[in-house]
């Protein structure tokens, strides 16, 4: 990433990009029992966020930030190659919708929050 974190990134199969995002405590391997299925036809993109599983674990606290999850999810979709994607991502339901909006992409088709709270973060932006 742009600070040098490094995050565990996995890619599979051909077609529309498909990202899906664990959510806190959780890991790539969160998705592994869907990505054989939903490779048939998409390009899936899995990946371990900071701190999770085998991608990097910084020590400043200022390292992690719902802010700094969602550039890191951008970013693994520049690195891939995704300009357009669909995006299901688990939990922390405040960001989900942020990290599909940017000036340079958006989420295509499809965005699905699975498990997420019914109100909003501290401090995120109300639309």
């Amino acid at each position: 990433m742009d600070d040098g974190v490094g995050l565990a990134v996995e890619v599979s199969g051909e077609g529309p990009g498909l990202m899906l995002v664990h959510g806190l405590g959780g890991a790539k391997e969160d998705f592994a029992d869907h990505v054989p299925a939903l490779a048939r036809d998409h390009t899936v993109v899995i990946f371990d966020h900071r701190g999770h599983g085998a991608s990097d674990n910084p020590t400043d606290p200022a390292a992690y930030s719902l802010d700094r999850m969602r550039a890191d999810t951008l970013a693994v979709a520049d690195a891939v190659e995704l300009d357009r994607f669909r995006l299901l991502g688990h939990s922390m339901a405040a960001w989900w919708r942020e990290a599909s909006r940017s000036p340079r992409r958006h989420v295509s088709t499809a965005l699905v929050m699975m498990d997420t709270s019914a109100g909003r973060y501290p401090g995120s932006i109300r639309r």
